[in-house]
Order: C-alpha cells, then structure tokens, then sequence
C-alpha cells in the first residue's frame, strides 16, 4: 500500500487554510528589521550564521540580508499561495495560535495532514516569536512533506532554519529539506543538504536512522547526476482516466485481457479524512482500456481498505491485503484469500500460520508457479525478525496446499530500510521489487534481482523512465516481459492536488529485443493425442552449456532465451521415451515467442535407463566445471518431481595414464557430482555410484592413423546421470 495512506488525506468539505502565507507584509518587515536575521550560506554547510568582523562589514551584510531575504521570503510565499490560495475562499479563522496548533497536533495524530498543514498554518499568521515560527513552520513542512506537496515542504523548512538553525531539535529539518530537494530532482542543492544535515547532526544520537539514510540518499544524487541512460529499456505511458482516478491508484494485477487494481475512495468529513480503497478492474485492448468496474461486491464490502490482489495459476484463488489506519499515516495490513465458487468470490479468509503476524503488517502479496513448478508466495512484512524496515519474504506451498514457514530473503535483496511490492517473473527468474535502501534516483526506486545458482544476484537498478525523482514501485511485467504496469506519483498524475500527492498507474512497455520459447507436449492415448500432464522439459543453450528445467503440466510456460543462440528442447516423462529439438535464435531482430510442440510415441519398458544428463570436466580433473551446477540442478528438479525415482552415477576418463589412476580419478570424479546432488537434498539411498575409468569411451581417443584426438577425449572425461528402477 506504501504511501496511499500518506499522500491523499484530501479534504473536499473542510479547508481550514489562510490566504496568506507563513509571513504576512508586516512581519516580514518586522524580520528584516531585526538584525539577529540568519543568512542560509550554500558555502557554510557548518555554520548558518554569519558574523561581520566589524561595523561596516555588518551594515552592509544586514543591507544584503535584507535584500536577499525579501526576494527569498517573497518566492516562498509566492509557493504557498500557489498551492493553497484556490482552496482558502478567503475563509477569516477565529483562535489563537496554540488553539491551532493543538488542533494540527490532533490532525496530525489521526494522519488528517491536510487538516494538520492548514491548522499549522493559521497558527503561523498568529505568531511572531522566531521559536513558534520555527516549529511551527517544521510541523506545516512534515505535514506537506507526507502529502508530498515537495516544493511546499521545502519553503516550510527553509523558513524553519530561517528563524531558528541552532537548536538541536531543528537538526532534523536538514534531513526533511534535502529529502523535499531531492524529491524535487534538483540533486545539486539536495546533496548540499545532507552534506549539511550530516555535519550539524553528527553528535545527535537520536537521528541516527536518519543519518544513515542521509549517507544513501546523497550517493543517490551523485548517481541521479552523473546517470546518461542511451537506449531505455522501457517506454512508460499513462492509460488515462478510464483507470485512474483523481486519488490514488496503485497495486495493479494482470489476469488475461484485464487490469485488476485498487483505487481509493476518499470518504471525508469535517472532523476526519478517511481512506477507502477497493478492487476494481479495466479490460485492456492493446493501447486501450474500459472503464474502470467493481471487481467484486463481495470483496468490497463495507469501509475495508482492500488493495494487492494476486491470483494463483488456475486463476480461482485471490490473495490479496486489508489494511486499517493505526494514526499518523502508520497501517497495519494482513493477507486474506478468496476462492472462485461458480462465478462468485467467497468470502475472505484471513490466511493462517504465520503469513500473517498479530504485532506486524503484512501486504503485497504475490502468488506465483515459478520454472520449477513450486509455488511460492512473496510479500512484505515488517516484522521484527526481519532486516529492518520492511522486507521481502516468502513461502512455499507443500503438496497439501499450504504454505510452509515464511523465510526472510535475506541479503542482497532486503535492506536495513524498506523492500516492498515482490513481483516474480519466471519466464526471466528476475525478482522485481522497489527499495528505499539502496542507491537510487528518488524515494523508492525499481529494481530487478536474477535467481543464480547461488541464490540471488546484486539487484540492479532499472534507471529511467522506470525510475523518478518520486515514488516508483509495484512493477509488474506479463508472462513475456513484453508488457507490464507500475506506480508512481510522478509529474502527469490524475489529481485534484499537487501534481505529486497521489499515485496513478502506469503502463510499460519493453524496448528491448525479447525471446521466449514454449513447448506443448503430446502423447498417443486411448482416445487419441492428449497433452502431456507429468514431466520435465529440459531447455540446453548448446553454446554457453547452461540448462533450465521446466515442469510439464497444462499451463503455458515461457522461458527467456538469448538472441544469437543455439538450443535444444527435450521433453522428459517417467512413462515415454525422450524426445527433444534443437533450434536457434540467430538473426533475430524482432521480439518473439517460438513454439515447438513434441510428441512422445514410444513407452518405456521395465528395465529402460532414460539417459537424463551429463556434465564434463577439465583434463586430470575431477572439480565440477562452472557449468555443471546447471545440469546438475535439472537433475534435482526430475528427482523431485519423481521422488519413487533413483539416479545412477556413471563417472569416467579418458584414455591418458596408468589405467588405475584413471579409475581413481573417475571415483573423485563420481563424488563430487554425488556430493552436489546430497548437498541439494537427494537422499543417499537414492543414488548409485559406479566409477569406470577408461573402461567405457563415448568417443575414440586416439585418431585412426594412432595421432592424438583431443576432441574425442574431452568427451570421455564426463559423469552420465541415468534414471533406475522408475516405478509406473
């Protein structure tokens, strides 16, 4: 849900707002008569009073001051009544100024910040005591800087530091100020601040979260600055008001030809603003889209906050969020589910274990069948035992239908700060997530994290237009990559504020080259050729060596291939023999899908060896080459998905050296493929080893005229992986 909570608190009945701004004419001459005035020095991050060295000197710095502080203090009121002024209808207040900043304090604790910034406002025109105004304009600046009215903010605490920069307590407008410039992407000025921020609260042990995000946060600017992006990866759109609305829509969902997505309903009255979002859903028609519907009135029942709809692969089960208001913009979510019961969703259930945590929220969820066939469940939580702020976790569904025990991502993808929105696309294995933690262009940036063999990869950055200045998060993609949606409350919004206060949706469009190839396949039954329902597809790049492993069932899966490429295709079944095509991607110039449908004929017979994979090695050597894990692991996955199966381990030489040193080193050869396989959960008793040195060449080793064959050899110098004992 993100900042749903904190960007559109907007009020259409009550507007409690002046028509002046912080500083009316008088007082702004009362200040620039006083010579205690500050002077805000760009080239003094650690000293924002400056002191003449004599008479003279300080006559023509105050004459200076002077000058410089009408025309600043007039831009800045210039910035709030361009933001405020359609919304006062010259209403006259009634009240002192501690009855109006009591009354923003109330505001501000029940997440009313436009009723809060307006109060604090009003206090502002009663007020002239430098240390009143000074946190009063600190207050109206929070208030705008979680409505995210950015330009607003920045003038509030600017003025904040204006009237009083040395206390301690003010440290922290620094921190706010470089936030509204960054947000701004005027990153020049914005790491300016921090810089300052950094200095003036380096012995304030009570902003420490503050100054480690700071250390971020200005090497995001330096990153944003020096960042030239030639051939974007994406172009980005904005569908337009049949899907966005003048509040904030956010968590899109694709099911099909429809878009399905939360949208808020602001309910508002005098004393509250109150934020309802439902579930509503758009048909798409390539660059077009319906008007917005009601998904379901089941699911949107009552003055429930529902948003982060996900679906799980047969397309009959919703997961999706509830969330309640705690105060001050702060929300706890929990995740519920929906099952599809002719036509109908049923009523939502609160998931069970421990998804859902009594004293934590959790949202985003994201149900998904990835290219080894297990379904897993990603979302956010900011529970205790995480990393810090909010983090991405995940649980696997068991053959039952439940989910397992909820795990942490853990490192490179959770940081000390917020990780939010998972979207898993397994076509690619790319996780998509958006972060606040690391080295990015605004608030939270998009990035993209690829599943490796060890785990995952350094998630990078998806840079512009992706990513903004502002707010960008749940990036989606279709099951090709070549469409998707994310949200963003960046400048072309639909809003009846600020040009940056509520999210909207927007739609994606890859620009790159895209290559997915899919695989049905037939078998010869009773009644004719049926689909294959059980089994592996084995895609093998012929040149890098790399292999991925696809489980067979009636769903259409897409895996991403390279272009300039060379592959084989191999369908794998406990019942037929294989059957596989080989094909290539060279010349590609266009995005595409190829499809190549097999068909298995042949069934095996009892005492049948399905030949399943084999890996190469060095010369003399027995470690596992960096591309063996690959086919190892496609090995795992058919063992899996056949746990009555067994694997037999043949491991072998070339003809070089003593025969007893080759067969000592087909054995090392067999244990090391075995321990990767036990390392990975294979029980023991499911593999046989049998080790056979020069004893069985695949390939001659020597040419005919008795010359050397190097090509043939390194063919022998290989462990074949065989399937034994398969129980029909």
């Amino acid at each position: 849900m993100l900042n749903t909570l904190k960007c559109c608190f907007v009020l259409l009945g009550f507007l409690v707002l002046s028509s002046l701004s912080a500083q009316t004419q008088e007082e702004i001459e009362n200040m620039l008569n006083d010579t205690g005035i500050v002077e805000v020095e760009q080239s003094k991050p650690n000293d924002l009073v400056t002191k003449p060295k004599d008479k003279k000197a300080k006559v023509e710095k105050i004459a200076k001051v002077k000058k410089e502080k009408v025309v600043k203090i007039k831009e800045d009121v210039d910035v709030k009544v361009s933001d405020v002024l359609e919304l006062t209808k010259n209403k006259k207040l009634k009240g002192s100024a501690s009855k109006f900043k009591k009354k923003g304090d109330e505001y501000s604790q029940s997440g009313a910040h436009y009723n809060a910034m307006n109060s604090y406002q009003a206090a502002l025109l009663r007020t002239k005591k430098k240390r009143k105004l000074a946190k009063l304009n600190l207050l109206a600046g929070e208030s705008a800087l979680m409505l995210r009215n950015y330009a607003l903010s920045e003038a509030y605490f600017k003025d904040c530091l204006i009237q009083n920069s040395n206390k301690k307590k003010f440290d922290v407008a620094y921190f706010y100020l470089a936030n509204s410039l960054k947000y701004q992407a005027k990153y020049v000025e914005a790491k300016d601040w921090y810089g300052k921020f950094m200095l003036k609260a380096a012995n304030n042990s009570s902003l420490a979260l503050e100054k480690s995000k700071s250390r971020i946060a200005s090497k995001g600017c330096t990153y944003a600055m020096d960042l030239v992006v030639e051939e974007p990866a994406y172009v980005i759109e904005h569908p337009g008001e049949n899907v966005n609305g003048p509040y904030a829509d956010f968590s899109p969902e694709i099911r099909g030809n429809e878009l399905i997505y939360a949208k808020i309903l602001s309910d508002c009255s005098e004393e509250e603003s109150k934020d309802i979002a439902k579930l509503y859903t758009s048909d798409m028609y390539d660059m077009k889209f319906n008007l917005a519907q009601d998904f379901s009135s089941n699911l949107n029942q009552g003055n429930d906050f529902v948003c982060n709809p996900s679906f799980s692969a047969d397309g009959k089960t919703i997961y999706f969020s509830k969330c309640q208001l705690v105060s001050n913009s702060e929300s706890h979510c929990d995740i519920y589910r929906s099952v599809l019961v002719e036509g109908i969703w049923g009523k939502a259930v609160k998931l069970e274990g421990n998804l859902n945590e009594e004293n934590s929220s959790s949202s985003h969820p994201q149900i998904v069948e990835d290219e080894e066939g297990y379904t897993v469940f990603y979302f956010t939580s900011n529970r205790e035992s995480g990393r810090g702020g909010k983090d991405i976790w995940y649980a696997v569904m068991n053959e039952e239908g439940d989910f397992g025990r909820a795990k942490n991502m853990g490192s490179p993808v959770n940081t000390r700060f917020d990780d939010i929105s998972p979207f898993y696309h397994p076509a690619t294995q790319t996780l998509y997530y958006s972060t606040d933690g690391k080295i990015g262009l605004g608030g939270y940036d998009v990035f993209a994290a690829k599943k490796s063999n060890d785990g995952w990869e350094e998630p990078k950055n998806l840079e512009t237009p992706v990513n903004t200045s502002l707010d960008d998060y749940d990036f989606i993609l279709d099951a090709k990559g070549e469409r998707g949606f994310l949200v963003s409350n960046r400048t072309g919004t639909t809003s009846l504020t600020g040009p940056t206060c509520c999210d909207d949706i927007f739609e994606v469009r890859s620009t790159q080259i895209e290559l997915f190839v899919s695989s049905a396949v037939y078998v010869e039954g009773p009644s004719g050729r049926e689909v294959l329902q059980e089994g592996l597809l084995v895609l093998e790049d012929l040149n890098t060596g790399k292999v991925d492993s696809i489980k067979i069932d009636m769903k259409d899966k897409f895996v991403s291939i390279n272009t300039e490429s060379e592959y084989k295709i191999t369908a794998l079944s406990k019942k037929y023999e294989s059957k596989g095509v080989e094909f290539n991607t060279l010349n590609s110039n266009q995005s595409d899908t190829l499809y190549y449908d097999l068909f298995l004929t042949d069934k095996k017979n009892e005492t049948h060896k399905e030949f399943i994979g084999i890996i190469y090695y060095n010369y003399a050597e027995s470690r596992l080459t960096p591309e063996a894990p690959a086919t190892l692991e496609t090995i795992i996955a058919y063992l899996k998905l056949n746990p009555k199966s067994q694997v037999e381990v043949r491991a072998h030489t070339d003809g070089k050296g003593p025969a007893e040193f080759n067969l000592n080193l087909s054995k090392s050869r067999c244990d090391a493929a075995v321990n990767f396989l036990k390392s990975e959960g294979i029980e023991v008793f499911r593999i046989k080893n049998k080790w056979l040195g020069e004893s069985e060449p695949a390939a001659p080793n020597t040419n005919d005229d008795g010359s050397d064959n190097p090509e043939g050899r390194a063919l022998n110098r290989r462990t074949e992986f065989k399937i034994t004992e398969l129980n029909n």
